[in-house]
């Protein structure tokens, strides 16, 4: 075998051993087939189709896996994509419980959860509280003010961009792997094809 051909095939090999997961963390695998607008997501609560990060969330906010656009927190302009900055709003902030349930007699925990970004008409009362934060935005653009109701966690109110893919991606976890064999693969062929002649 050609010995350039030989390095490819060892790389695959060793691309493939690589991504055997740890038998102490097992996590089952994503759904083979979701339906149209659905991600197949895996965790340690199981494997189910949950709907796609939407793609035209309003300026401030960013999709997640479910369907919801969240707060897009950031720290510095290198959390956020090419043309956004990392800007400061002040956003509406309530402190919610954190349970372990594999210790439920553990010392209760809790967390600030980011639900909505302050401003007129967008009420954060009581528990609650306006706090600074950073977001990311497009150049020119300002965040969207919007507070979802008291006990609602989702931004469902929250009106979207009309038009444009507002941050569109492509590809799936596993991609650069899945492009490295496919090539590596073309590579041995050819290189195989070659000697043969």
């Amino acid at each position: 075998m050609h010995r350039f051909a030989r390095i490819l095939l060892g790389l695959a090999v060793a691309m493939l051993a690589r991504t055997e997961p740890a038998r102490a963390d097992v996590v089952g695998p994503k759904p083979f087939f979701c339906g149209p607008g659905k991600v197949g997501v895996s965790s340690h609560e199981g494997s189910r189709c949950e709907k796609k990060a939407p793609t035209n969330c309003p300026p401030g906010w960013g999709g997640v896996i479910g369907g919801e656009c969240r707060i897009a927190t950031c720290r510095s302009d290198r959390d956020c994509a090419g043309d956004e900055t990392c800007d400061e709003v002040m956003a509406c902030i309530e402190t919610r419980p954190l349970f372990d349930r594999r210790h439920p007699l553990a010392m209760p925990m809790s967390y600030d959860a980011e639900l909505g970004i302050c401003g007129p008409g967008a009420a954060c009362d009581a528990p609650r509280r306006c706090e600074k934060r950073s977001v990311c935005v497009r150049g020119g653009e300002v965040a969207t003010v919007y507070v979802p109701p008291p006990g609602q966690y989702e931004a469902t109110g929250l009106p979207r961009r009309s038009s444009g893919c507002g941050g569109c991606a492509v590809g799936e976890e596993g991609g650069a792997a899945t492009t490295f064999l496919v090539g590596a693969a073309f590579a041995l062929a050819r290189a195989t094809r070659r000697k043969g002649k």
